[in-house]
């Protein structure tokens, strides 16, 4: 069985491979993407990273600290470390939660939201430009279908 399914891997080419084909295109975006984000002077040492969790705060304004572990896939620690880098840059606010005490909330500051809009602007433009060609349809079946996968990949952890 492995055998037939290591030939068929051979004539269908490792580029054919959903595995190879979303690790490619990531790569390429996110290269493509953090070269723009130089060119018009958002630089951060951690681009994706600090963007990843900038994005998440915009997009749901005094999360909790705790949450941004969950949705960017990073650790407690990572999360923390790259907070500390966004508040010293007065990019972020942490506000104590007046129910719980142990529990920060997570606000964008003025600056951080015109970063956001910055970047989210550029982010926009270069979905137009690599999407150019596909219908909506298949665009959202793609979507749903990577939502799926990813699921998928979480269950075998």
């Amino acid at each position: 069985m492995k055998d037939k399914r290591m030939e068929e891997l051979k004539i269908l080419g490792l580029d054919n491979m959903l595995g190879i084909m979303i690790s490619r295109t990531s790569y390429l975006l996110r290269k493509n993407l953090l070269a723009e984000l130089n060119e018009k002077s958002l630089n951060f040492a951690t681009a994706g990273e600090e963007l990843a969790l900038l994005t998440r705060v915009f997009e749901k304004p005094g999360i909790p600290q705790s949450e941004l572990s969950n949705l960017t896939i990073k650790n407690k620690s990572t999360v923390s470390r790259l907070l500390n880098s966004l508040e010293k840059k007065n990019l972020i606010l942490r506000v104590q939660d007046k129910k719980d005490k142990r529990v920060f909330n997570i606000h964008l500051s003025n600056k951080g939201e015109i970063v956001v809009v910055r970047f989210l602007t550029i982010l926009i433009s270069k979905m137009d430009l690599i999407t150019n060609g596909i219908s909506k349809k298949d665009l959202n079946t793609t979507i749903s279908s990577l939502k799926i996968i990813y699921q998928n990949v979480l269950n075998i952890e």
